[in-house]
């Protein structure tokens, strides 16, 4: 499954492929401020990596995000999230990783790489046991 966004116009520079001089199409408004409603709109959450075979992915508009991933032992690189905490958890954020058949706790370590963007990553321990199995991720 492949995921993603594109958008054409960042500011307004009379480009020839629009038709919106009133900055409609672009990040910023005429008097340089920065469209945050549509910012948030595409800075929504959603893996960039899996450890396996995404089978499902699900943001609401109230921040909520849930996935589920057939996890696969073969694939050694972790599953990454990309969050945006300043547009949808300024206050924090709570995550369950669970196996779906069974209900349980996954055991992972979850690190945060911070820089131009925020990205979760998910080290499942012990992923021999896993493999084959639907894990449910949600925050």
């Amino acid at each position: 499954m492949a995921v993603g966004w594109a958008y054409w116009q960042f500011k307004i520079y009379k480009d020839l492929t629009t038709t919106a001089e009133t900055g409609a199409e672009g990040f910023y408004n005429l008097d340089g401020t920065l469209q945050d409603l549509k910012v948030k709109a595409l800075a929504r959450t959603y893996i960039q990596k899996a450890q396996g075979t995404i089978q499902s992915m699900n943001f609401s508009q109230n921040g909520d995000f849930k996935s589920s991933i057939v996890f696969d032992a073969k694939i050694k690189e972790p599953t990454e999230v990309f969050l945006n905490q300043e547009y949808w958890y300024p206050s924090g954020y709570e995550h369950t990783l669970v196996e779906k058949e069974s209900g349980k706790k996954v055991e992972a370590d979850f690190t945060f790489k911070t820089g131009f963007e925020g990205v979760l990553v998910i080290k499942v321990h012990e992923p021999e046991k896993l493999d084959g199995k639907t894990l449910d991720f949600a925050i």
